[in-house]
């Protein structure tokens, strides 16, 4: 009897546990959002992630590919999770078109976090959703779509 009353409380503290460390996070919720690469003004970790984010987009879309297939324009949602040691992991997208997919899909295969997100001072996991919106609308051509990511980096 002894036995299997200690057993059972084992089991449920070893559970407890290992949902403690699973826990994701969304951005809100942490103290410290995952690092990109450094900000150099004042924006707080989450508005420096969101920022880093999007430029890493911008200026890794193979839009020329995109443009050739005429797969544009286009949106697609890409949810994520960087896990507590900084991977992304559990990449989905949702859009209606397949070339727009395989496009978000490389981009985040590439992605590289140099922290993790951090709560309490632990590292954690976060997920996170962005829309990525696939348009060349405000520009004449390729070179000045090129010019302008030149320009913002």
């Amino acid at each position: 009897m002894k036995h299997s009353i200690f057993t059972t409380c084992f089991f449920l503290l070893f559970t407890i546990h290992i949902q403690a460390q699973s826990e994701i996070f969304s951005l809100a919720e942490v103290d410290n959002a995952p690092i990109i690469s450094k900000c150099t003004n004042s924006l707080s970790s989450k508005d420096c992630f969101i920022e880093k984010l999007n430029n890493y987009i911008k200026s890794n879309i193979d839009i020329m590919k995109l443009v050739k297939r005429k797969d544009l324009p286009g949106k697609a949602y890409v949810q994520f999770e960087v896990n507590a040691t900084g991977e992304i992991e559990q990449v989905k997208v949702r859009t209606r078109n397949k070339f727009l997919e395989k496009e978000a899909l490389r981009l985040f295969a590439q992605l590289k976090i140099k922290e993790p997100a951090t709560k309490n001072s632990k590292k954690v996991a976060i997920k996170h959703t962005i829309p990525i919106t696939f348009n060349l609308l405000k520009f004449e051509s390729y070179e000045e779509f090129g010019r302008e990511i030149k320009n913002k980096n």
